[in-house]
Order: C-alpha cells, then sequence, then structure tokens
C-alpha cells in the first residue's frame, strides 16, 4: 500500500513537471493587453517551456488576488494536440480567458471537446502549427464551442484550399476576423458561398514567417466577402489582378495592402484598383515594393495614378521601396485633396526639378521621403557626364553648373528677401551683401510672403500648403545647406533632415517661421553660420546631436553667441556626441525658456555657461572630462528645484553626471558636499568613483558620497608643518630620485626603444581606426627558417594573401636599420606569431621582436600577439613571456604528426580572429 501510494506521488510529479506546473508564470499584463482585457486581469505565460501537452494544473496567482485570468500564453512550445476538455482545470477558471495564445507548436490535432469552457474567449492564435484543411477538417469542428470568438489566427499552417471552410466558420458566430495562408503557389483559392453569411470584416492572408501564394486574384477570389472593411495580401507572390477584381468591396473597404508583390508593378497596381475607381469607402493603401529589387529606374507616371486619383476619401497613401527615380510633374496634383499623409522613403528620387511639385498635393500634412539617394538630376547634363554612387564624385562640367546654380539661387534668396522688406517698410533700404545678421535682426518676426503661385526660374521648392510635417531623414545627401526659401510653409512644425551628409549649415532658412521641431543629427556638420537659426525663431526641439562642431561653440569663434541669439522659445536642445571642447560663455543665454540640455558624451572639460531659463529642469553631462562643477551652476540647479515654473509643469531637476572623471581631492571638498546635501536628483552609475591619491573611491551611491566626504574633511585639515618638512626632505629626495632614474630607465629600456622607433613608423587615420597592411607578421628563430618555408607558409597561403604576410627574410627592406624593419613589421600588421624555442629565448633580435610586439599590444590595448612554444620548457622563458601568457594560454606545437592538423586549425583560426 505504501510503496503504492510513493509511486502515484511520483507519477504525480512527474505529470505536473512535464505539463508545465509550476513553471508556467502569472505575469503583469502588458499595456495593450490590459487596455484589451478592460483594464483588469493578468496573465499565464506558459511559453517556451517545451511543454508536450496542455498543463492539468496552473501555478495559483497569489500576487494578482480577485484578479480574472485574460491571457493563456502556451506558445513557443511543443504540443501537439490539444485534448478534450484541456482548458478545464481545477486551478483555472476557463471562463475568463478572452485570450488563448497557441503559436509555434506542432499542433495537429485538436479533439472534439478541446476548447470547451472558453465560451468568452475572442482571441485564438494558432499561428505556424501543423494543422492541414482539408486533411484535418474534423480538428477545425472544435472551433464550434468558442461562440464569443472574433479573430483566429490561422497563418502558417497548410491549406490545399479555402472550398468547405466556410461551413466551419459559419459556426462562429462573433468572428470578424480572419489570418490565413495560402499555402500552394498552383492552387486557386476563393472564398467560398458561406463566407455571404459572415460578418467578416478583416481578412489578412499575408506573408508571416512563412510563404503565402495567391497568384491570381479574379473577380470571385473575394467576392463573397462583401463585408470587408481591410484585406492585407501583402508579400503573397501575386502575379495577375484582373480588373474589377475588388469591385465587391468598392463601398466598404477601408484599408487594402498589397505591399510585397513585386511582380505586380504599377500596372498590375492599377488593375486591383481599377475595381475600386470612385470608392468612397478607402482611406488607408500601402502598395509598397511593388517592383523587384534589382529593377532599373522606374518613373512613376500620370498614368500610374489614374484610379488613385478618383477616390474621395483617400488619407494615408504609402508607396515606399517602389525605386521610383522620377516623378512626372502632374502626380501630385493627382493626390486625392482629402489625403492627409504620404509616404514615398526608401526610393531613388533624384534631385530633379519634379522634387519642387510637392506643393500641388496642397492638402497634404505629413511627408515622408526619408531613405532616398538624392545628388544627381539624370536631365541636367543629358549624356554630358559621369556619377558615381559610391565616392560621390562629379565630372567637372557637373561641379561647375551646379556651383553656378547654387550661387544663382543665393543672390535670388537675398534679393527676393530684401524686396519683400522693402514692401512691408514702403522705403528703400541697404544692407551689406548677404549680412543676414543685419537684415533678420532688423525685421524680427516678419514672414516673408513666398507662395507656389508664382514660378520663378531657380524653381523654389514649393511646399503643401497645410505641411506640418516633413521627414527627409537617412538618404545621404551631401552638400551644405545654403539660404534657402521655403514657400508655403507657415504651417510646417517638424522637419527631419537627420542622417545625411549636410557638413556646412549657411542659411538662413526662411519660410518655415513657425517650425517647432528641427532635427538634423548626424550630419558630420562642421560649421554652422551664425545667421542659420535666426529665421527659425520659433523652435521648441532642437537635435544637432551627433555631428562634429569642434570649435564651432567654442570662445576661439566670434560668431558662437550669435548661432543661438534669437531661440528664445526653445525648449529642449540636444548637442550629444559633437565632439565640443568648450562652450562661449554667452551661446545658451537666450535660451530663456529651456527646460533641457542634452550635452552627453562630448569632449568638456568645464561647463560654465550662463544660464538665464527658470523653467530649466534637466542637465545631461554624462561621459564629459568634468572634475567638478561650478559653485555657480550649482547654486543655480538649486535655484531652479525650487522655481515655480519646473514645480508647475512637475518636473524634478536632474543632473546626469555620470562616467566623468570627477576628482576627489581637498579643491573640490565643496562640490561633493552640494552633491550630497542636494535636492537636485544626480545620476551616477557604479561604476564611477573619483581618484583619491591614487585610490579609487566608489562615489555611486549617497553612503559612498558620505563616505568620501569624511575622508576629504579628516586629509584636508590645516598641516603646514608638513611643508616645511616636505622643503627640507626635497634635497634628501632630490639625491635619491637622481640615483634611481638610471634604473628606471634601464628597467625600462625596452618601452623606450618602442616609443623613439614607433613615433616615428606610426600613421594615423582621422575618425577611423588604423588599417593594417598585413594580417599577420611571424617572428621565428633562425633555426626555424626551413619550418616557416616549408610548413608554414604553405598553409597561410590558403587563407590569406600573400602579401599581407610579413616576413623578415623576405619583406625586410635592406637600406634601413633592422629596428626599423621589426618596428614597420608591427605596426603594420593585424596579428603577430611568435614560434618561441630555446634558440628564440637566447637570440637578442627575436627578443626585441618579441618586447616590441608586447609595447604596441600594451600601447594600442590590441589583443595581437599569438605565442607558439616549441620544444622549450616553460621555465626556460624569459619574464615578458611569462606575464603574457598569464592572460592568455599558448599553442603549443605537438611533436605527434596525428595532432598536428588540430594544431594548424587553431593557429589559422587564431589568426583570422
Amino acid at each position: 500500500m505504501i510503496v503504492q501510494a510513493i509511486a502515484a506521488s511520483a507519477l504525480l510529479v512527474n505529470v505536473l513537471a512535464v505539463n508545465g506546473y509550476p513553471d508556467c508564470t502569472p505575469t503583469k499584463l502588458s499595456d495593450e493587453e490590459l487596455k484589451q482585457c478592460g483594464n483588469k486581469g493578468f496573465k499565464m505565460n506558459c511559453s517556451g517551456l517545451a511543454l508536450k501537452e496542455v498543463p492539468y494544473e496552473f501555478p495559483p496567482a497569489s500576487k494578482f488576488p480577485g484578479q480574472p485570468l485574460c491571457v493563456m500564453d502556451l506558445s513557443n512550445n511543443d504540443l501537439v494536440r490539444v485534448r478534450s476538455n484541456a482548458f478545464n482545470s481545477s486551478s483555472i477558471n476557463a471562463s475568463e480567458i478572452q485570450f488563448l495564445n497557441l503559436q509555434s507548436n506542432k499542433i495537429s490535432n485538436m479533439e472534439e471537446d478541446a476548447f470547451v469552457g472558453l465560451h468568452n474567449l475572442k482571441y485564438l492564435n494558432l499561428h505556424t502549427n501543423g494543422l492541414a484543411w482539408p486533411e484535418h477538417n474534423e480538428s477545425f469542428s472544435s472551433l464550434s464551442t468558442l461562440t464569443s470568438l472574433k479573430t483566429i489566427d490561422l497563418k502558417c499552417n497548410t491549406f490545399y484550399t479555402f472550398k468547405g471552410l466556410d461551413t466551419v466558420l459559419l459556426t462562429l458566430p462573433k468572428l470578424n476576423e480572419l489570418l490565413i495562408t495560402p499555402t500552394f503557389s498552383n492552387a486557386r483559392y476563393s472564398f467560398g458561398s458561406g463566407f455571404k453569411n459572415m460578418s467578416l470584416t478583416k481578412l489578412s492572408v499575408s506573408q508571416s514567417w512563412c510563404e503565402c501564394y495567391l497568384p491570381i486574384i479574379d473577380n470571385e477570389t473575394f467576392s463573397n466577402l462583401s463585408d470587408l472593411t481591410h484585406l492585407d495580401f501583402a508579400g503573397c507572390h501575386v502575379q495577375n489582378i484582373t480588373p474589377d477584381a475588388l469591385q465587391s468591396l468598392n463601398s466598404t473597404l477601408e484599408e487594402l495592402d498589397m505591399s510585397g508583390n513585386v511582380n505586380l508593378t504599377f500596372k498590375g497596381m492599377n488593375f486591383a484598383l481599377q475595381g475600386l475607381e470612385n470608392s468612397t469607402a478607402l482611406q488607408n493603401l500601402y502598395v509598397n515594393y511593388l517592383h523587384i529589387r534589382y529593377e532599373q529606374s522606374v518613373q512613376l507616371t500620370k498614368k500610374d495614378m489614374r484610379y488613385i486619383s478618383t477616390m474621395t476619401n483617400l488619407t494615408n497613401l504609402y508607396m515606399n521601396r517602389n525605386k521610383i527615380d522620377v516623378l512626372d510633374p502632374e502626380v501630385m496634383s493627382m493626390i486625392p485633396s482629402t489625403v492627409r499623409s504620404i509616404s514615398f522613403n526608401a526610393n531613388r528620387f533624384n534631385d530633379g526639378e519634379y522634387i519642387f511639385h510637392l506643393g500641388l498635393a496642397e492638402n497634404v500634412t505629413y511627408v515622408d521621403i526619408s531613405m532616398q539617394y538624392l545628388g544627381f538630376d539624370p536631365f541636367q547634363l543629358e549624356g554630358g557626364f559621369n556619377y558615381s554612387y559610391e565616392d560621390f564624385s562629379f565630372q567637372t562640367d557637373l561641379m561647375e553648373y551646379s556651383a553656378s546654380r547654387e550661387n544663382d539661387r543665393k543672390h535670388f534668396v537675398w534679393d527676393y528677401v530684401i524686396n519683400e522688406y522693402k514692401k512691408l517698410e514702403n522705403r528703400n533700404v541697404s544692407f551689406k551683401a548677404f549680412d543676414w545678421v543685419e537684415l533678420l535682426n532688423k525685421m524680427p518676426g516678419f514672414r516673408v510672403k513666398c507662395t507656389c503661385d508664382k514660378k520663378n526660374k531657380l524653381h523654389l521648392p514649393c511646399l503643401p500648403k497645410q505641411l506640418k510635417t516633413l521627414i527627409f531623414s537617412k538618404s545621404r545627401n551631401y552638400g551644405t545647406i545654403k539660404p534657402t526659401l521655403l514657400c508655403d510653409a507657415l504651417k510646417l512644425e517638424t522637419i527631419d533632415l537627420s542622417l545625411n551628409v549636410f557638413t556646412k549649415w549657411e542659411g538662413p532658412v526662411i519660410g518655415p517661421e513657425n517650425l517647432i521641431n528641427l532635427n538634423l543629427r548626424g550630419n558630420f556638420c562642421t560649421y554652422i553660420s551664425k545667421h542659420f537659426f535666426l529665421a527659425l525663431y520659433n523652435l521648441e526641439y532642437l537635435d544637432i546631436s551627433h555631428n562634429i562642431f569642434r570649435d564651432v561653440f567654442a570662445n576661439s569663434n566670434s560668431n558662437a553667441p550669435w548661432i543661438f541669439s534669437n531661440q528664445r522659445k526653445l525648449k529642449t536642445l540636444n548637442m550629444q556626441q559633437c565632439e565640443i571642447h568648450e562652450f562661449h560663455p554667452s551661446v545658451f543665454k537666450s535660451m530663456s525658456v529651456l527646460e533641457e540640455l542634452h550635452l552627453d558624451n562630448n569632449y568638456l572639460k568645464s561647463f560654465d555657461m550662463n544660464l538665464t531659463s527658470a523653467c530649466f529642469h534637466t542637465l545631461i553631462l554624462r561621459g564629459n572630462k568634468l572634475a567638478n562643477l561650478t559653485n555657480e551652476l550649482m547654486d543655480y540647479l538649486d535655484k531652479m528645484n525650487t522655481s515655480e515654473c519646473v514645480i508647475n509643469i512637475n518636473k524634478s531637476v536632474v543632473l546626469d553626471l555620470s562616467y566623468n572623471p570627477l576628482e576627489c581631492s581637498c579643491k573640490q571638498l565643496d562640490f561633493w558636499k552640494w552633491l550630497y546635501n542636494t535636492n537636485v536628483l544626480v545620476r551616477l552609475e557604479k561604476e564611477d568613483n573619483c581618484m583619491s591619491n591614487g585610490v579609487a573611491m566608489p562615489v555611486a551611491t549617497p553612503a559612498e558620497v558620505y563616505n568620501l566626504i569624511d575622508k576629504l574633511e579628516n586629509v584636508c585639515k590645516d598641516r603646514t608643518w608638513i611643508t616645511w618638512a616636505a622643503a627640507g626632505g626635497s634635497l634628501l629626495v632630490g639625491t635619491i630620485i637622481t640615483g634611481i632614474v638610471g634604473s628606471i630607465v634601464y628597467r625600462h629600456r625596452w618601452k623606450i626603444r618602442y616609443l623613439i622607433y614607433s613615433r616615428r613608423l606610426r600613421y594615423r587615420h582621422q575618425g577611423f581606426e588604423r588599417l593594417f597592411q598585413n594580417d599577420v607578421m611571424i617572428s621565428y628563430a633562425k633555426g626555424k627558417s626551413k619550418f616557416v618555408k616549408d610548413e608554414l607558409f604553405p598553409r597561410l597561403v590558403e587563407h590569406f594573401d600573400t602579401d599581407r604576410i610579413w616576413i623578415f627574410d623576405r619583406d625586410a627592406n635592406l637600406l634601413k636599420p633592422i629596428a626599423d624593419n621589426i618596428i614597420a613589421g608591427i605596426l603594420s600588421s593585424r596579428k603577430i606569431v611568435l614560434f618561441i624555442d630555446e634558440e628564440y629565448v637566447r637570440d637578442s633580435w627575436c627578443n626585441y621582436d618579441l618586447n616590441m610586439a608586447i609595447m604596441e599590444s600594451i600601447e594600442s590595448d590590441r589583443n595581437m600577439i599569438i605565442v607558439v612554444l616549441m620544444d622549450v620548457q616553460r621555465n626556460a622563458l624569459p619574464k615578458s613571456v611569462l606575464r603574457q601568457l598569464a592572460t592568455e594560454d599558448p599553442i603549443v606545437f605537438p611533436e605527434r604528426p596525428d595532432d598536428q592538423p588540430a594544431f594548424w586549425a587553431t593557429l589559422l583560426a587564431e589568426i583570422q580572429r
């Protein structure tokens, strides 16, 4: 009896372990899940536990008392079947479950009563399983008990046909969304007559982790789905769509995605849209990536827009990744007046005059033309120049043409603004040519009236009159931002020009006077004129991070105080990682409402700025070279902590000083006391410390700062007698130092010799890591010459270019000293292999090789040395080699031939690493 009880207990433990209890975990719902669950409930997370079956028991949800089990996640397991009454467990209430995730299992069998008890289930995910229709049609009958089901995901299962599927889905009275995958390329799929009696509004047959095939869409494919509002057949290898195939959806379809069907092209797109001509329902249209990847240039023509232009309720149009090179001028005028958002990103728009026809889509508020490759107009000098995409090289005639055109545009913008100013003042005015500072400072708030109603010979860019957001990022557009006049830009609020190559910002940019958000991040900019931002006086958010400003804002630049001189509304300024060494004290003086300043990862050694804002609350100085803060800045931050403005916007004053080389000396004692006592939230990381007499003192926590203060107060007491003692002993110290200098020089003779030779031969590349001429240098004693020639070298040339292997006997310059040759070989090689035997240890030049390699490894912080021991005892090795082996194991050359293949494989792998 006892034996049976023990066996039963063991069996129970085994069942619980196999079926997931207690490994399943009650967890908190995500924000999206919480919203879908009516702001209550929890999730039972059984994902990724290698379960073979739905657990019989689940752990108690003691952390969520009184909360319903809303989400059951059994995804990413090894379930093969769903047994009858699988969710009728005494440890859960199946009627509470609204979302059931069975994705990424191996389910091929769902028994008849598998889902009994889940009468409130709304969403069932069976994505990526082993179900097959009609082969496993009896499994689908188990769905009939899910009377509340609204969405079912059957993608990445096997569907030979959709015929008869309607009879099963008709048992789900509330089903309105179906996700399914047509599996075979030689089948013809359509949705049967039973779908007419369903209220299905959303259908997705698109690619999702698995291939989908819907090669032909004809008039019968969706004819029984007349209630559809959302249709997605993206990436389904569609090759042909018959005209009027979507006619039955003309009055209901609100969103259509046919992206990723690269054989369609715009011609196939028009066949699809013919049935939606004059649609009053369609709002969102996705026609991305309809052309094959390696197709030559694509022109978007008036003909391509034929049916899109008739859609009277279209709001969002996405035509991304279509390799469009050219836009016909009429295209933008054919955008329906209801469209508010246009996305043409990841095309190949060239810098032709059609770029300036955006203004014809007058009612558009959002335009995304990012990830283009702009740079030349193929119609400028037809057949008259060559252009390289790789190195941005132009022929001389094109460069002269472009320079002439830019110069004309610069004069035009100046003359245009002067004439507008004269009209406003109704009098003659004169300014020094191109003195934008004087001109713009004399007319604060003046708006240049530039509309697209009048054409000008230089084709100034015209924007849609209602445009609020313009995205033009990641396009590698190279050059200078010249004086620019944007027409019809008064409603423009956001411009994103990030991640281009605008290296000089000359400006000014006139037209978008109401611009609030400007992003110029990551443009490799090295120059900003003092008038660039003068006409953009309403900016609130400015991101100019990840550029190369260096001395642009330094004391040495007389223009520095002018750059932000009119930014009186700026709230957030991001200048992180811009290689800034110092600031002119007046750079931020005009920013009277500045709230956030991000200066992390620069080279600032001090921050003595004149901050005037009464609302300032965030200063990020992370990753600079600051030793401390000035008293003025500390007082200012304390003042901001009690500022009425900061309190009203419900912010706390934050200062990030992490990853700075903070000092803990007597001079900085007041700084550390402030840091400990202030109510400002000062951020320091656990890695942060400061140096005190060569000892790193942790300062990440208040307790550590307190200990530091206590130590400094003790150290910094008045001890004038120390001065006298030091003076009295200085003579003795000097004598001692003189005596030991010689021994130090001898001890560090290798480092000194290394520095002398390496500084003479070393070369550097600004902004990039050093590029190595050789993959490997071989160091060996003369006795191993035959080994190197007959065994090592033939194996190396199988994996490396012969010219990238440095061997002294072959590659040394006989006109140079031996030491120079060795240093040159080391500095030009990515790896150095030392073949050390007893002869190597005794040879002075081998010893030189060894020590110079070690010094280069230390100085350049490179893991470059590979030690191979050959016929030598470890106790015979010099100390320098033993120190090297303390951090890295050597490779030992085996005596047995059978072991040598493994040796060669290891050596080659180490060289290639």
